[in-house]
């Protein structure tokens, strides 16, 4: 029972974690963020969390072929994604783009369906079919401009690359990796390409939106799925993992309170299927 709660308390902690940081995406680009600055600076202290972490709780890490192969495969595609759903908030609601975003556990159950042979019943069906309709009533809300259609197909794609990033990560832990390592290898090769992508960019100056906003995504983000890991050690990842992923609805909420985002009936339904959708594919 000690266990159950205090790993329930951990996904709550990974739910907070993760929806705050969403939220500071939209105040960031809002306020005139770049994407490549921001990244970079966010890596930079996801990094050192995740370091202080490793020493704190005494871990090593192995270098092995493997572990660098999969955590470079994460880093490239979870850059991406977030490099496109960062520069798609410009036009769009955050209360619509991160229960999208925060959609990428159907595409990595797919994938695990096709490609590892899982199960994909009755209640992944029914998430598959939740998780359309929630696209649906975010993408067609009556009164969408071009720039917020264009906005809503990049977060699709940002979805699809963070849930191809997330069935590589499931492939490695099922070889053996150590999580945190992979973690750690995945952080190091994020912050390398963000680096090598914002000079490539000339985004290697820091503005003020970037600089207040930033570090506490990467502080936030590194803390969330170091919370997240040790939920999953007490407790199946199909309590776990829902309670996670609803971090979309923390976000939305910030985002009618704070930024004063409409709460229409598309928006409404699409919140709604989003978590439908998110319980049904853990089950």
């Amino acid at each position: 029972m000690i266990s159950y709660s205090y790993a329930i308390i951990f996904a709550l902690a990974s739910l907070l974690g993760i929806g705050s940081s969403d939220f500071l995406y939209k105040m960031a680009r809002s306020g005139g963020a770049t994407p490549e600055a921001f990244l970079l600076l966010q890596a930079v202290f996801f990094n050192l969390t995740d370091v202080a972490a490793l020493l704190l709780t005494h871990q090593q890490m192995m270098f092995t072929i493997t572990l660098i192969i999969s955590g470079l495969s994460e880093a490239v595609m979870l850059y991406a994604a977030f490099l496109i759903f960062i520069t798609s908030l410009k036009a769009i609601d955050v209360s619509s783009g991160a229960p999208i975003f925060r959609l990428n556990f159907l595409i990595t159950s797919l994938l695990a369906y096709i490609m590892l042979g899982e199960k994909f019943g009755i209640t992944q069906l029914l998430g598959s079919v939740f998780s359309i309709l929630a696209i649906i009533f975010f993408s067609w809300r009556g009164g969408s401009s071009f720039a917020e259609v264009r906005n809503i197909v990049m977060t699709l794609v940002a979805m699809i690359l963070y849930g191809l990033s997330g069935f590589v990560y499931k492939v490695a832990l099922g070889f053996g990796i150590n999580p945190v390592a992979l973690i750690t290898m995945q952080g190091l090769s994020f912050i390398t390409i963000a680096f090598l992508y914002s000079a490539y960019k000339g985004k290697l100056t820091f503005s003020k939106a970037e600089v207040s906003k930033a570090p506490f995504c990467g502080v936030l983000l590194s803390f969330s799925l170091i919370v997240l890991n040790e939920a999953l050690k007490l407790q199946p990842v199909n309590i776990i993992y829902p309670i996670s992923q609803l971090s979309f609805t923390f976000t939305s909420v910030l985002g009618f309170i704070i930024l004063g985002e409409k709460l229409d009936a598309y928006k409404l339904l699409g919140i709604i299927s989003a978590m439908v959708a998110v319980v049904t594919l853990a089950l």
